[in-house]
C-alpha cells in the first residue's frame, strides 16, 4: 500500500483509487484472475484450456509456463486493457457527479443568500 501511495503521488495519480486497488489482487484473489486472464488469452489465439495438474516444484513452473506463456500474457493485456478502460471511464462519470452536485449545492446557496428579506 506505500508503494502505491507513493506511486500515485509521484505519478499524479489518485492515491484513494491507487491503495484499494492493492488489495484486488492479493493471494487469494491472484488464482482466479490469472486463470481467467488465461482463459481470455485461450479464447483469442483459439487454443483449448488445458488441464492442469498442480505441483509445487521449480521444474513443473517451468515446464507449465512453457506452455502456456504466450495465452497467459495476451490475456492479461487484453483484461488489463479493458479494465483499465473501464475504470477510467467510471472515475471520470463519478468525478462529473461530483461537480455536478457541487455546483447544484453552490447555486442552492446562491438563491438562498439574493433572496431580500421579508
Amino acid at each position: 500500500m506505500l508503494l502505491a501511495a507513493a506511486g500515485a503521488i509521484l505519478f499524479r495519480f489518485n492515491i484513494l483509487v491507487a491503495v484499494p486497488v492493492v488489495w484486488v489482487s492479493n493471494p487469494v484473489t491472484i488464482p482466479p484472475i490469472f486463470y481467467f486472464c488465461y482463459w481470455v488469452g485461450t479464447l483469442i489465439l483459439g487454443e483449448s484450456v488445458g488441464e492442469l495438474h498442480f505441483e509445487l516444484t521449480y521444474e513443473w513452473l517451468v515446464a507449465e509456463l512453457g506452455l502456456v506463456w504466450q495465452p497467459f500474457l495476451l490475456g492479461c493485456l487484453v483484461v488489463g486493457v479493458i479494465a483499465s478502460l473501464l475504470a477510467f471511464g467510471f472515475v471520470r462519470l463519478l468525478w462529473r457527479y461530483h461537480v455536478w452536485t457541487r455546483i447544484k449545492k453552490r447555486r442552492g446557496r446562491r438563491k438562498v443568500s439574493q433572496t431580500p428579506p421579508v
